[in-house]
């Protein structure tokens, strides 16, 4: 393998770490659910990404790179604001209250 492919290989590779890296700091700021099911599920994520972080690393290092302590910058999902729930919900009653001819809530 060309030294450019190596190096590129390389940095691909080290991008990847970097979204692992980033996960595992999610994964474990979620680990605190009161929801036994919901809490293991993410304990066997959060193991699977330690996994898949560890074989990355060793790639790195056998390809004669240095692995990444980087951390992705993941998006983050925001819930809606206020005013948009505000607004959803008066779309909501309006469709439901303003067909006049068959309502579907039971009187």
């Amino acid at each position: 393998m060309s030294k450019d492919v190596n190096s590129k290989y390389i940095e691909m590779l080290n991008e990847m770490l970097s979204a692992e890296n980033a996960s595992i700091d999610r994964i474990q700021s979620r680990l605190n659910t009161p929801l036994q099911e919901i809490k293991d599920k993410l304990q066997h994520h959060l193991q699977e990404t330690q996994n898949q972080q560890d074989r990355l690393r060793q790639l790195i290092a056998k390809l004669g790179g240095d692995p990444t302590d980087a951390k992705a910058d993941l998006p983050k999902l925001m819930p809606p604001t206020t005013m948009m729930m505000k607004k959803a919900l008066k779309d909501t009653f309006k469709s439901v209250t303003d067909d006049k001819t068959d309502n579907p809530l039971p009187a």
